[in-house]
This record gives C-alpha cells, structure tokens and sequence, in this order.
C-alpha cells in the first residue's frame, strides 16, 4: 500500500514484516534510483535513528497522509496499519472537539508525543516511510 503525505512524498506500507536491514535496503534503492538528494537525506537520517516514523495526522499545513494505491494482499499488516491508522484518527478527532485532553504521554506506543505518529520497532519494521524529506 502506498499513501501520499505531500506532493511528491509518499509513506509504504508492506503487507509483512520486514527486517530492519530489508527495509532500509528497500528505501536505499529507492533513494539511489530516484536520485532525489532530499530522500538520501531522509534515508541516512532513519539509519542514524534506527527507526522510521509513518505519520498518519495533519502536520503544520499539510493534510493526513492519503491512500493512493493498494495492491496485493492486504489482510496482515496492511490491514493492522488501516486499523490503527483508523483509532488513531478517531482519537485526533475526539482532541479537536474537546472530547479528548491532550496528554504528553497517551501510554499508547503507537504515539509519539505529539500524538501524530505511528512507530513500529526497529526490530519490527513493516512501515517504510519513502518520503524525500
């Protein structure tokens, strides 16, 4: 599944886990092979960190990361990141309308502390970010 977050960035959602070295094998080839150097900039930035983040909420002025394209199977993972993609959301909602408040730490690992991401483990690498920033 892919999802765009701004025009020319996208986030990749593989239906299986994958390993921390497939993965980042996967967003290097994609950096060389787009030549973009604001995605090699991404891609050495997620190796110093040793994780990637899949943002799912609005960030400054740009919109929730959309779908674009879903093919294959997707009843694993992809389906989990829907899911969660889903609560998250609904939760971000609940936040505008006051329903929610806003906490540091939701104790929810799929929040950063903002509340605007999910992120899986290095360890448990299923979502790829193939943003060029």
């Amino acid at each position: 599944m892919r999802a765009q977050s701004s025009e020319k960035h996208y986030h990749v959602v593989f239906d299986r886990t994958v390993s921390w070295t497939e993965n980042m094998s996967i967003v290097a080839w994609a950096s060389l092979e787009s030549k973009n150097k604001g995605l090699l900039n991404w891609f050495l930035l997620q190796c110093i960190k040793k994780s990637s983040t899949l943002r799912v909420s609005p960030k400054g002025g740009k919109p929730s990361p959309r779908v674009v394209v879903r093919y294959g199977n997707q009843n694993i993972e992809i389906r989990n990141f829907l899911r969660h993609r889903r609560g998250i959301k609904n939760i971000m909602r609940e936040i505008n309308r006051g329903l929610v408040k806003k906490q540091k730490n939701p104790g929810f690992s799929g929040f950063k502390n903002d509340g605007s991401c999910w992120q899986k483990a290095e360890n448990d690498l299923s979502y790829a970010n193939l943003g060029g920033r």
